[in-house]
């Protein structure tokens, strides 16, 4: 008995460092951009998401890491314009840069953005059809802030593993009591 609760102390501890060393990072944030040079305006919106695969980004294209989206246009003598997850047809966020990147359409109305980040300046292009611009932003630096504090999620093949040590625990046990009653 005593081995078995040793192995069992010994395996949960390995699992739970394995957590601390490799978590998924979870995170809501909010972008604006001003600074529009024609009809003034500002480009804002939020996102949530989690880096599921911890290569310090979250991407549309890896299933399951950006979960929320919203972005509006308003405060044009000319335009509004609102976007959602649903209108992306590319998304990214660096962790590591900070740089946020992504292309929508909602009809008749394109946004194409990379906003904070170094070296490049942040960028905003809002057009009718994908070669003229209406409306064009690089004079005020784009802002991207975590709007809540990102949490740690266990990556998944941890989970995984923390339960198949529990069932080796409890099949080694039942082993044993089986043994003892044929004995």
């Amino acid at each position: 008995m005593t081995n078995l609760i040793n192995k069992l102390v010994f395996g949960v501890s390995i699992c739970t460092i394995l957590m601390k060393a490799n978590p998924a990072l979870a995170a809501s944030f909010s972008f604006s951009q001003s600074g529009f040079q024609s009809g003034g305006g500002m480009l804002s919106g939020t996102f949530t998401g989690t880096d599921l695969n911890n290569n310090n980004l979250i991407d549309l294209f890896d299933p399951g890491e950006l979960t929320e989206f919203e972005a509006s246009f308003s405060g044009s003598t000319e335009i509004s314009l609102s976007h959602s997850l649903n209108d992306l047809s590319s998304f990214t966020y660096d962790f590591g840069s900070g740089r946020l990147m992504f292309d929508s359409f909602s009809a008749p109305y394109f946004i194409t953005a990379q906003l904070g980040g170094e070296p490049k300046p942040s960028e905003v292009n809002i057009s009718t059809n994908a070669f003229v611009p209406i409306f064009i932003s690089s004079q005020a630096p784009g802002k991207v802030e975590r709007i809540l504090s990102s949490s740690r999620v266990p990556e998944p093949s941890i989970v995984v593993a923390l339960n198949l040590l529990g069932l080796g625990c409890v099949g080694s046990r039942l082993k044993k009591k089986i043994a003892q009653k044929s004995a």
